[in-house]
């Protein structure tokens, strides 16, 4: 149910950013760089601190406090508020779709169509081609919390290394934007375009530090970190791209398409890493060569 909730979430709110900006595409880049920022703090320290408090007050204070920060961050919600302007008369795309019916299945169809004869459809895939390979990242957290290392972290408790390896992941999230923000200019997207296939190539680089085998726990979460810097520049970054090409009445569906993809995508990449792991006891280094390839072909695709 949290999961369907979120599905909701994450479209609507890229959907509503760009209409309570100025018509401006570098308030449109720091509005929704910003909001990436923000949930990357969050995770850094959420996450870090859920560690904690699993380790210290068991999971059902955690639960507890999880639940409370939504309720929050409904009120806060609530409370935004602005003129939700439209854009300009002249939509950013000239391709135009009339409504052939008010159902809810013919307005998907129509969004459908729109996207697909835009010049733009490519652009949905490509936190899809992220998730193939970082949706499995989750499960390769666990299993690395699991193991012991000789780092003199032999005596810390799975619960809290991998809050601490979530923690290096949200750090990570945070670290990419701001360091790519400086080189990105919404009004020329190609700048947008070659830092998501930069940021493939970062997230491939993170999992080659995985296939690596190195006994320490740190130097995995900095590869972890370098990763999720790349990752979180991709999701960033492509969401700008679609928000400064679609049209405001086909926002809302573009988005929740691009966001359907990512979450496909990244489920079956989580369920196959389960899947392998459980099945033919792949270590975590076999899987590592696996996300490795997968990354690879992504950051060659996307330059290409």
């Amino acid at each position: 149910v949290q999961q369907v909730l979120a599905g909701l979430y994450q479209p609507s709110s890229s959907s509503i950013i760009p209409m309570l900006v100025h018509n401006d595409d570098k308030d449109l880049k720091k509005a929704t760089t910003m909001q990436g920022l923000v949930w990357s703090a969050m995770q850094a320290f959420g996450a870090a601190l859920s560690g904690f408090v699993v380790d210290a007050l068991g999971v059902r204070i955690c639960f507890f406090l999880d639940a409370a920060t939504f309720l929050l961050s409904s009120v806060f919600i609530w409370m935004v508020r602005g003129e939700y302007k439209a854009v300009p008369e002249k939509e950013k795309d000239d391709t135009e779709v009339q409504p052939e019916s008010s159902s809810h299945s013919a307005s998907y169809i129509d969004g459908v169509k729109y996207l697909f004869s835009s010049y733009f459809a490519a652009l949905i895939f490509v936190k899809a081609f992220g998730g193939l390979a970082y949706g499995a990242c989750d499960v390769l957290n666990v299993v690395l919390a699991e193991q012991d290392h000789d780092d003199g972290t032999a005596g810390f408790s799975s619960d809290f290394k991998l809050g601490v390896m979530f923690g290096f992941v949200g750090t990570g999230c945070l670290i990419g934007p701001l360091v790519t923000e400086r080189f990105v200019n919404a009004e020329r997207p190609a700048t947008l375009q070659l830092s998501c296939a930069l940021s493939f190539a970062a997230a491939t680089i993170g999992y080659i530090g995985w296939c690596w085998g190195s006994p320490s726990f740190w130097v995995l979460c900095g590869f972890a970190m370098i990763r999720a810097a790349g990752a979180n520049v991709i999701w960033i970054n492509s969401s700008i791209l679609l928000q400064k090409f679609a049209s405001t009445e086909m926002m809302g569906r573009v988005m929740s398409m691009d966001y359907a993809f990512a979450l496909s995508t990244e489920a079956l990449s989580a369920y196959l890493c389960g899947y392998l792991i459980d099945r033919y006891a792949l270590s975590f280094h076999q899987v590592s060569y696996g996300l490795t390839i997968i990354s690879l072909f992504s950051t060659v695709f996307w330059f290409v």
